[in-house]
């Protein structure tokens, strides 16, 4: 391209430079005024907001003026309303109290002034301000409505109670402190108060209106804090804080219309700021390219000029010499400086020239050392030149030097087979192109190595490239996923591939010998449950590998002991004897795990059942002998854990039962065959039946009624429990919903239940379709339930006592009985289990336990229900210890809901009978106005 041509593409993109920052100017004050019309729209919905804040705080006791606004509001035609200004809007509208309303605005108002969300604000006051309109003032706002409507209720308080004076003290408290936020964001030293005489006269108002409600506010806490509980909270006068309340609102309100304000003057002056700016810029700028535009037509002239001139007198020297050499005269003789000036052009052109050769070449050289670095130096594998007669190395790579440890000059003085190991590597994979090579790291390490050679010249002569490539990290990871398929990490036991093996080649060898025999040993840790729970799942690995030690130390050198998960092992004894010595080991096995261990200071005693099968007695393939194993060792564990149990037939028989008997439950809870009984609960003060215990049963028509003990494990085993659970707790309420006397019904909730997570919405659910009330439902849960993440587990039952129902903690006494439960959560009540109250008169420590729940109940403001009544002399120990409620087959047994509808209504016959037992328990009289009561 000719120097006239790049000065007029030099022109060309001088003008096109001022056509670009001229639109980029524009696009800027666009933008500015987009931002300043979204600052606008926002404050107008803070404003809008804030007008509907203003009516309820100044009117707390009419939150109609407030609701009027809201509608007026929202049904504004041309109003800029958001999303979340319609919901808020709404929500505002329909609130039942200037105080509710006032907490609706404090948590919609940051959505609706867009915190954190929105553009950037073209002010720098702008996040403070926003920040203290829709952040700070309405907390504090809504704590002020907050405050009055407290005070106002202890004016109306008989007497004060420790819970009214720290409630109160609670509200002064959260006054108090988002008072001193608002205080703080104006005290803070920044452009908040600067320039804004306005702003800054408001604030003073609102200190001075804070500080005098904050003295009204303390001299009525002091007041209350120190009077006397007999002494009416109205003689306190609480009521005269409502002027400084009135006075910190107004003050409030006026800072809210300052910042407001302040901000909206402050865009505006910002914006015509810019606007000024941009109109300067664009004035120099414009001026700044006409001028250089202009410099560049004078310079492209007088270049244009200035060769063509050079042009003429190169022509004129041509003609010149070609005339000299034809043997005429010259035409044109140039001056002497001339002629000079044009010899030193020429010189210049040569050394140019040559120096542009130079550079050539020296970027062809550096061009092939880059290509030698990246194919060597820079190779992320290490690499050696080595003589290809001596292996003497010529020289590696930085990755070589890294990887082996040795220097570059260590290098050069070792050669290949200096750095190979005596051994070479044992064992090579199938299917390697290569054997592996053993290598000496300089520390004295070996690694294993696959080279790949290949003949290159260096330096003029011939050499070999080596590549090293390390597999010492696969052959490890090799070697650990061959222990992991058949060993368990944990424990390093068998696990069950290699444990089915080894049962696969004694079965071989059974096959081919008539007498061959062994047997199989499965055995599960007791207790061990409880373990992970308490100490955690860390302890419990230890003691997993503790009883592997232990049964390591047991098993002959023929014997294999696995580990197939959990708390579950098995041993296989194997060899001529091993029959014989099945047994023995069992049982030592058994004392063995009986034996305690230490694990983070805790002394352990978990012992272990162990079920046993015989080859080829119980089996003669691995699966029928590690069932028939689990079987025994389930059957141990049945009859009272600690023990050793071998397989017979009757136990198979007893396993398909209990699949057909899970078969028919799931049948029975789809074709709805459960149904509920109904057990009352009778108050001991009035001799009424106030509540019923809902209980599940199955009718099976072929099985008839069966045992809850026997179909409610199978539904937590087999995942069910939580479907019973959900159609127990719906039709429960949905009976009980429609019975006389406002009774109440109990019903049981497993902890299968609770960690489903999803309690407090079936509960609430059972509550809205029955239309039962939340205090006539009550669930019971077992101390079992708290074990498992007992903070989710308090925090659930906290969400449904929010709800009005009542929790009480069922069979009281014969779990871990940790009084921590009870103060961690406010048990409504406490029921003693059945077992204390049968041994009563029979075990001094029952009565003693009994009068100890009754008593720490009644203290703990719980009431307490005694379960398995079922004599006079029990009903009479019971109502002497303070307990409210008796239940049991004295007072009445389960019965289906016909009949419990008529015992709630109190018009059954065996119900006066057993009311007439227990009057006369209570040594009353059966007058005729008491039988009157007891029909009742």
């Amino acid at each position: 391209m000719s120097i006239r041509h790049r000065l007029n593409v030099i022109i060309v993109t001088l003008f096109s430079a001022l056509l670009i920052s001229l639109a980029v100017l524009g696009m800027d004050m666009r933008r500015d005024n987009a931002g300043a019309a979204a600052e606008s729209r926002r404050f107008e919905r803070i404003s809008s907001v804030w007008e509907v804040a203003a009516a309820a705080a100044r009117h707390p006791d009419d939150p109609e003026k407030a609701r009027a606004l809201a509608r007026e509001k929202r049904d504004a035609p041309g109003q800029d309303a958001t999303e979340a200004l319609s919901a808020l809007m709404d929500g505002l509208a329909a609130a039942p109290t200037s105080q509710a309303l006032l907490a609706l605005v404090r948590e919609g108002m940051p959505a609706i002034a867009d915190t954190g969300k929105g553009e950037p604000s073209l002010d720098r006051q702008a996040p403070q301000l926003t920040r203290l309109l829709a952040n700070e003032l309405p907390e504090l706002v809504w704590r002020l409505a907050t405050m009055r409507a407290e005070t106002h209720r202890l004016a109306l308080r008989d007497r004060l109670t420790d819970d009214d004076r720290l409630r109160f003290l609670a509200v002064v408290g959260q006054v108090e402190a988002a008072a001193g936020t608002v205080g703080t964001t104006l005290a803070r030293p920044g452009p908040i108060l600067s320039g804004a005489p306005a702003l800054h006269q408001a604030a003073a108002t609102f200190t001075a209106a804070n500080r005098d409600f904050g003295e009204a506010m303390q001299t009525l806490a002091r007041r209350i804090n120190t009077a006397p509980a007999a002494v009416p909270s109205l003689s306190l006068k609480p009521l005269p804080l409502d002027a400084a309340y009135q006075r910190l609102v107004d003050a409030t309100l006026v800072l809210q219309n300052r910042a407001l304000a302040q901000i909206a003057d402050a865009i505006d002056g910002n914006i015509q700021g810019r606007r000024w700016t941009m109109l300067g810029v664009a004035s120099v700028t414009i001026l700044a390219t006409l001028l250089a535009l202009s410099l560049a037509l004078s310079l492209s002239a007088s270049i244009a000029r200035a060769i063509a001139a050079l042009e003429a007198r190169i022509h004129a020297i041509a003609e010149d010499e070609t005339q000299e050499s034809a043997g005429g005269h010259p035409s044109l003789r140039l001056p002497e400086e001339e002629q000079s000036e044009l010899a030193r052009i020429a010189r210049a052109v040569i050394d140019c020239r040559d120096r542009v050769a130079e550079r050539v070449a020296a970027a062809e050289q550096d061009e092939k050392r880059r290509d030698l670095e990246l194919m060597f130096e820079s190779n992320p594998l290490p690499l050696i030149l080595h003589d290809p007669e001596t292996n003497s190395i010529v020289a590696v790579n930085g990755t070589a030097v890294e990887h082996y440890g040795y220097c570059r000059e260590e290098f050069t003085r070792l050669s290949l087979d200096d750095l190979t190991a005596p051994v070479s590597a044992p064992g090579d994979e199938p299917g390697e192109d290569r054997p592996a090579v053993r290598h000496c790291k300089a520390d004295g390490g070996i690694i294993e190595v696959l080279p790949f050679e290949r003949e290159i010249r260096y330096d003029g002569r011939p050499v070999k490239l080596t590549t090293i490539v390390d597999i010492t990290a696969r052959r490890r990871a090799e070697a650990r996923l061959a222990f992991l398929a058949h060993f368990d990490p944990l424990t390093h036991l068998a696990n069950r591939v290699l444990l089915q093996n080894k049962l696969a080649e004694e079965i071989q060898r059974g096959g081919e010998r008539a007498d061959y025999r062994f047997s199989l040993l499965c055995l599960d840790l007791d207790r061990f449950k409880m373990v992970n729970d308490t100490l955690g799942h860390d302890a419990g690995d230890r003691v997993l590998r503790t009883v592997a030690d232990r049964l390591n130390a047991l098993v002959g050198p023929g014997d294999t002991v696995a580990r197939l998960g959990g708390d579950e092992f098995t041993v296989l004894i194997c060899g001529p004897d091993g029959h014989r010595r099945a047994q023995a080991l069992a049982q030592t096995v058994c004392r063995i795990l009986s034996e305690p261990c230490t694990i983070d200071g805790a002394r352990l005693a978990l012992g272990g059942s162990v079920g046993v099968s015989h080859y080829p007695e119980h089996g003669r393939c691995g699966d029928d002998l590690m069932k028939h194993a689990d079987l025994a060792q389930h059957q141990a564990k049945a009859e009272g854990r600690g023990r050793v149990c071998v397989f017979e037939p009757s136990m198979d028989e007893a396993l398909r039962q209990r699949q057909t008997l899970e078969t028919d439950l799931r049948e029975a809870l789809e074709q709805h065959r459960l149904e509920l009984h109904y057990q009352p609960l009778v108050d001991m003060k009035t001799n009424k039946v106030t509540g019923f215990e809902a209980l599940v049963r199955w009718n099976d028509p072929v099985r008839g009624q069966v045992p809850p003990c026997q179909f409610i494990p199978i539904a937590e085993e087999v995942g069910l429990i939580e479907e019973v659970g959900t159609w127990v707790l719906n039709e429960a309420c949905r009976e009980v919903a429609g019975w006389p006397n406002g009774v109440s019904v109990a019903v049981n909730v497993s902890s299968y239940q609770i960690r489903a997570g999803n309690l407090v919405a079936r509960v609430r659910e059972a509550l809205n379709v029955s239309g039962l009330a939340p205090e006539r439902l009550e669930l019971e849960i077992t101390e079992s339930v708290l074990l498992i993440d007992s903070e989710a587990t308090i925090r659930t039952l906290h969400e449904i006592r929010g709800l009005g129902v009542r929790i009480a903690m069922d069979d009281f006494g014969t779990g871990y009985s940790s009084l921590s439960y009870l103060r961690a959560f406010p048990f409504d009540k406490v029921k003693i289990d059945q077992s204390f109250v049968g041994d009563l008169g029979n075990k001094t420590e029952a009565n003693a336990i009994i009068r100890a729940i009754a008593g720490l109940s009644s203290e703990l403001g719980m009431a307490t229900t005694a379960e398995g009544i079922e004599t006079e002399d029990q009903l009479r120990f019971i109502r002497a210890q303070g307990c409210t409620q008796a239940q049991g087959f004295l007072t009445g047994r389960p019965v289906p809901a016909e009949k419990a509808r008529i015992y709630a209504a109190g018009n059954a016959e065996a119900l006066r009978d057993v009311l007439k037992r227990m009057r006369e328990a209570a040594g009353e009289t059966d007058a005729p106005e008491k039988r009157v009561a007891l029909s009742g």
